[in-house]
């Protein structure tokens, strides 16, 4: 791995997947960077504009629609704001406060979280489950004409 955590450099990760149709599941819930650049990019647009309206226009973005109608839908808004104009070097360094906000709701609402995340933990593990490939064994596929050196 790289100092940013990401493996691409080194060539490590899981293999890629075998061709053919995969099963349709939902994807995985993404990481509060990806959602960042999902919303960032919804509008298209990449006008110079004040941070509040990127803000503001990053919040309209559909992949967030769920998070914010749900119980701790101020909190996220609160959290996810402060880390999109987060001019830290560690972005979001400068949130603590929103994120623990965020999180104290969602301690106190657990059952409107709790079957989405028993669902996903239930995706991973079918995840898991279909990335194992059955190989077939190294001598059934040497060519047959290696009987040279062999003595009966």
């Amino acid at each position: 791995m790289d100092r940013d955590g990401s493996r691409a450099a080194t060539g490590e990760g899981p293999p890629a997947a075998a061709a053919g149709p995969t099963p349709s599941r939902p994807p995985p819930s993404p990481g509060i960077e990806a959602l960042a650049a999902e919303a960032l990019a919804f509008d298209g647009e990449s006008n110079e504009e004040s941070i509040d309206v990127t803000v503001e226009k990053a919040l309209e973005c559909p992949c967030l629609d769920d998070l914010k109608r749900g119980p701790c839908g101020s909190q996220f808004i609160d959290a996810f704001s402060c880390y999109l104009k987060s001019t830290k070097e560690e972005k979001g360094s400068d949130c603590v406060d929103p994120f623990i906000a965020l999180q104290n709701c969602i301690g106190e609402n657990k059952e409107a979280f709790i079957k989405e995340i028993l669902e996903e933990e239930e995706n991973d593990e079918e995840a898991e489950k279909s990335n194992l490939k059955v190989l077939p064994p190294a001598w059934s596929r040497e060519p047959k004409s290696k009987t040279r050196g062999h003595s009966k």
